[in-house]
């Protein structure tokens, strides 16, 4: 195999060149251990505050997976059941971990938000060993730009989606996307990097909707990661996949009709709900692409002194425009480096992408519902933006790589700003955490004195 861009001797594009002095001997540890904890910090940081107030109470959609489960110990639960519609998703591996959790821990629906934790965990090992491989080693200014991302990634502001069980299934979503990028970055021949992405994609196709997006952007890293690799070899490999994906998408879209209850899908019932909703919102272009904007700025917009829903859309128009600027930036110097450049912003312009290409989805799934501008701000919606925040700085430096005027000075003063602006939704995220809390063990002693009616629609005071 030809060499990795990444494995020759030239500099990484968008690495720090400063030569970093290493300390010696015992000094070196302390160092290293030192620029760990700054970078583990964050991660150390949420998984507190997740356990602190995750409660064991079912809520909204939780009922649908607790009612699966039912049915599964009554023998009466069949695979069909597993690949039906939920809207728009085929969520066949978060049931069958939701069953399986349902087992092993007796029903307490915080072993999900423990699987959350943990896909975020494995995603941010894999971002940052290609931070590793695109930028550099992780000492001196790279330091700061691995905690930077750390602090996008497990920032509390996504607060619903930490504590509620159910959505254990968009970290899972996002964990196997980063897996189905990782091989075709890594030293794996195309041989061994294609099956293994290959497999990622197809659970990732069954975690959640927006998984359907890793058929349209691994092709891009299997023509541009590797551009010492002949055209003719980069062609049968994304004929392979182009192959694949077709094969997968036919049967996905196959009876595209949802099958839940229709309680659990906005009060629609047996019918394709993508259909109408994306007609709707493509009906409305101007509103499309303000809904898109906010929901990508929504995980950045607490605190601040304006208005949330013209926070979110200002600034997710602002990633949006510093984006653009990094691909233009990354395509005119392939001709000069053969796309040298272009393979080490790759991987994170394509978790930008991730995180564009689910708010596009979520303006075609949910617009119709008619709550407007504000839906896209919704609490678990701040989840689909966290690619796109924190790949995005990292992009940037890529691409300002020899381009921007003194780039100690402007980086340390953007880096500065971003961390200032995350720590007010750090603030926010922790104390919406704890209100969650509280709110649930209120509705938990509830239970303690209500019963659940026949027709399970509403709670009556149970005499005695």
């Amino acid at each position: 195999m030809n060499a990795h861009p990444t494995e020759t001797a030239s500099p990484r594009p968008g690495a720090d060149q400063t030569p970093v002095p290493m300390p010696a001997g015992k000094w070196a540890v302390a160092w290293f251990v030192l620029r760990w904890s700054l970078i583990l910090l964050p991660a150390a940081l949420t998984v507190r505050l997740v356990a602190l107030n995750a409660v064991n109470l079912m809520l909204w959609d939780d009922w649908l997976f607790g009612a699966e489960w039912v049915r599964f110990l009554e023998g009466k639960l069949d695979w069909r059941e597993l690949f039906g519609v939920h809207m728009e998703h085929r969520q066949v591996l978060a049931r069958a971990f939701s069953l399986g959790l349902h087992q092993l821990f007796g029903g307490d629906v915080r072993a999900q938000n423990g699987i959350t934790l943990v896909c975020l965990a494995a995603t941010a090992g894999m971002m940052l060993w290609l931070l590793r491989r695109t930028v550099g080693p992780l000492r001196g200014a790279n330091t700061w730009l691995a905690f930077a991302l750390m602090v996008a990634l497990f920032s509390p502001v996504k607060w619903q989606t930490l504590l509620w069980a159910i959505t254990f299934a968009l970290f899972l979503s996002m964990a196997l996307f980063a897996a189905a990028l990782v091989p075709w970055f890594s030293r794996l021949s195309e041989k061994a990097a294609f099956p293994l992405s290959f497999f990622f994609a197809l659970l990732d196709t069954v975690a959640f909707a927006n998984g359907l997006l890793v058929w349209l952007l691994v092709p891009l890293a299997i023509v541009f990661s590797r551009p010492q690799q002949a055209w003719r070899k980069r062609g049968l490999w994304l004929g392979l996949w182009v192959l694949g994906g077709v094969v997968v998408l036919t049967l996905y879209f196959h009876n595209f009709n949802n099958t839940v209850n229709a309680a659990y899908a906005y009060g629609q019932g047996a019918e394709n709900t993508l259909a109408h909703s994306a007609q709707y919102a493509l009906a409305h272009p101007g509103k499309f692409v303000l809904f898109v904007a906010t929901a990508l700025g929504g995980n950045l917009c607490r605190g601040l002194p304006v208005e949330n829903m013209a926070a979110a859309t200002g600034i997710g128009l602002l990633c949006l425009g510093l984006g653009a600027v990094a691909v233009a930036r990354l395509a005119g110097t392939y001709r000069r480096d053969g796309g040298t450049q272009l393979a080490a912003g790759l991987p994170w312009l394509l978790l930008c992408g991730f995180s564009v290409g689910t708010a596009v989805m979520l303006a075609l799934g949910r617009m119709w519902i008619g709550a407007g501008l504000p839906q896209a701000i919704t609490a678990r919606y701040t989840t689909h933006a966290v690619f796109l925040t924190a790949s995005l700085p990292v992009l940037l430096v890529v691409a300002g790589h020899r381009w921007i005027p003194r780039p100690a000075i402007v980086g340390t003063a953007a880096l500065a700003g971003l961390l200032a602006l995350q720590s007010i939704q750090w603030c926010y995220g922790a104390r919406m955490m704890e209100v969650w809390r509280n709110s649930r063990y209120a509705d938990l002693a509830l239970t303690r004195f209500c019963g659940l009616l026949p027709d399970g629609q509403a709670f009556g005071v149970t005499a005695g």
